[in-house]
């Protein structure tokens, strides 16, 4: 499965696109190790490009959250696509995640 991951430049914010699975988990996983390691402030994943996620994607999701809170930062999750939102919500996630819509929306906007 592909997936592309893309640091943006004003911000301590990912986008994350494409699809993750076992197959690749651990690339993101070890991307997202070493954004928190560099960056001291909370970590946007803008998801809204992100077209299918499994548990092995969850489980990195969850292991970036946890680091950042033993730092005392949060994990922020940008306008996950319909797909992942889906994801969330079946498994609880979502009540889990802290998201934010505007982060994604000004991301695209300033892509464009």
């Amino acid at each position: 499965m592909n997936l592309y991951i893309q640091k943006e430049s004003e911000r301590s914010g990912v986008t994350i696109m494409g699809e993750v699975d076992m197959s690749n988990a651990d690339v993101l996983g070890d991307y997202l190790t070493q954004e928190i390691k560099a960056e001291k402030c909370d970590l946007f994943l803008d998801l809204s490009a992100l077209t299918f996620i499994d548990s092995s994607g969850l489980a990195v999701l969850l292991n970036a959250r946890r680091l950042l809170q033993a730092s005392g930062r949060s994990l922020i999750l940008g306008s996950p696509s319909p797909a992942v939102a889906r994801v969330l919500q079946v498994t609880g996630l979502d009540q889990l995640f802290e998201t934010d819509i505007a982060y994604a929306n000004s991301a695209v906007r300033q892509s464009a």
